[in-house]
Formats: structure tokens, C-alpha cells, sequence
């Protein structure tokens, strides 16, 4: 058992005693690669400036039921692929015909449904393309408004009107009723025990048509409340930029160059050595 022990370790120092010769027979290659990827990789870490997330909040449209339920059935999982595959190739195509240097669609964007009917659209890029995120945002949302422009303009165009008609309504009720009121009611004796059965009648109607009033009342207020809750899809928010840049710090990713470049130099040397061995059997 001991001797197989020794056996191994003896292998081991043999192997460690081979690749440290190796690396000083090749010591050029191994020091010119260390750090000629030390140097490229340094510099891009460097002077790649650091990006940040530009995010922007937005509220599906809906129009309200009776209920005050959203009638437009809009499925978030189905919308935010629509914004994907649909709006934001769109926008960065529209983008891209204004400006000389072109924006790939590589720069991905991120949509997350954050509740009530509203989406949160990301996209990570530099501080100094504020406004190239700004201007691909705002296509979004116009997309996606222009999508249900037609059904949102008709559906507020027939509450509109359904509340102007009881309007008109309710001021002829109204006008009825005080006609009445002076023309049957005018100077009558309220010390009178007895009413007669013509004044009864018209009591009884005038309830009728204040109880209408009533209703047409709250049917306007009602249908207030549904023009006011109609609304296209439209931005909740500006533009957010992250307090903070994403991803590692420059400090991180140059102590992952420097290990990098400590590979690829080891590398280097394995292939310099059996390139040797080849060589040297032929």
C-alpha cells in the first residue's frame, strides 16, 4: 500500500517537474499570449462605457363594462410577444430609417406584466442613448395604441352620446316637472284636509317622473365613470434610467481577464509543446 502511495506522489512531482519545464522552455509564448489577452481584454473592459436599463411603465387600454369591468379581453402573455415580435422590431426599423448608425435588434428588450393591466418594457444600453431608448419606447406604445385606437374611439363615441340623449332627457323631465309643479300646485290651500282625486293623480305622475330623474341621474353619472375609465393603451411613467450600471464591476471582470489570460496562456503552451512533439518525430 505504501509503496503504491509512493508510487503516485512520485508520478505526481514527475508531472509538476514536466509542465514547469514546459513553461520555461516556452516562456516566450506563454508571457506573449498572457499578455496580449491580458491587454485586449483589459482595454474592452476599460473602455467599454457601462450600460444601465432604460425602463418605461405603460397601461394596456380598456374600456369598463357596466360593471365597471374591463370589456377589451386583452391576454398579457399573448401582448408582451405581440411587443416582441411585433412592436419593437417595428420601432427599431423606424429607428434605423433616421439615423446613420444602425441599431440591432441583438439589444433585447424585456416586458413583464407588474399588475393592473400595466407592463414593464426594459432594455440595458449606454447613458449616452437616452434618447434612441426613449424614441424606441414611445413607437411602442404608439403601436400599440394605433392597434386599438379604432375600437377605443368608437367605444368612447357611443358613451358619449348615450349620455348626451339621457341628458337631454333629463332636462325635459326636469322642465316637465316644474310645469307642472307651478300649474297644479300654485297657490292651493295646504290647510285643506282633502285633496281632490285630480290633484292625486298628478301627484302620483310628478313621483313617477322625479323617481325618472332620479334613474336618468345616475345612469349620466354611470356612464361619466365608463367614459372616464375608457382609455387607450398610453405611457405611466418617463423614461427610467437605473441608479446604478448592470452587470459585474470593471474590477470583477479584470480579475476574470487576468484569469482568462492565465488560460489561454497555459493553452498556448500545451499546443506550442505538442506542435514540438510532432515536429520532432517527423
Amino acid at each position: 500500500m505504501n509503496k503504491h502511495t509512493d508510487i503516485c506522489s512520485t508520478n505526481e512531482i514527475i508531472s509538476l517537474v514536466d509542465i514547469w519545464n514546459m513553461l520555461i522552455q516556452y516562456k516566450k509564448i506563454f508571457w506573449s499570449v498572457f499578455f496580449v489577452v491580458l491587454i485586449i481584454g483589459g482595454a474592452k473592459v476599460l473602455l467599454d462605457p457601462p450600460k444601465y436599463t432604460f425602463s418605461q411603465v405603460i397601461e394596456i387600454g380598456k374600456s369598463p363594462d357596466e360593471r365597471g369591468q374591463n370589456t377589451i379581453n386583452v391576454n398579457l402573455d399573448d401582448t408582451i410577444k405581440k411587443i416582441k415580435k411585433v412592436f419593437y422590431p417595428a420601432a427599431i426599423r423606424a429607428y434605423n430609417l433616421q439615423v446613420a448608425k444602425k441599431m440591432s435588434e441583438k439589444e433585447l428588450l424585456t416586458a413583464e406584466n407588474v399588475g393592473n393591466g400595466t407592463l414593464l418594457l426594459s432594455i440595458n444600453g449606454r447613458l449616452k442613448d437616452l434618447d434612441k431608448y426613449k424614441f424606441i419606447l414611445q413607437r411602442i406604445v404608439e403601436g400599440f395604441s394605433n392597434d386599438t385606437k379604432e375600437y377605443i374611439d368608437y367605444r368612447k363615441k357611443t358613451l358619449s352620446d348615450t349620455k348626451l340623449n339621457l341628458e337631454h332627457r333629463l332636462a325635459e323631465t326636469n322642465a316637465f316637472y316644474k310645469t307642472m309643479t307651478t300649474k297644479y300646485f300654485t297657490g292651493v290651500n295646504k290647510e285643506k284636509s282633502s285633496v281632490s282625486v285630480e290633484s292625486r293623480i298628478i301627484t302620483m305622475y310628478l313621483n313617477d317622473q322625479n323617481a325618472a330623474m332620479v334613474q336618468l341621474s345616475n345612469s349620466i353619472n354611470m356612464l361619466q365613470a365608463q367614459i372616464m375609465g375608457t382609455y387607450n393603451t398610453r405611457t405611466a411613467s418617463d423614461v427610467i434610467v437605473s441608479d446604478n450600471p448592470i452587470g459585474p464591476s470593471k474590477i470583477v471582470l479584470l480579475i476574470l481577464v487576468v484569469m482568462a489570460a492565465f488560460f489561454f496562456a497555459f493553452f498556448g503552451v500545451f499546443v506550442a509543446n505538442i506542435m514540438g512533439g510532432f515536429k520532432s518525430h517527423s
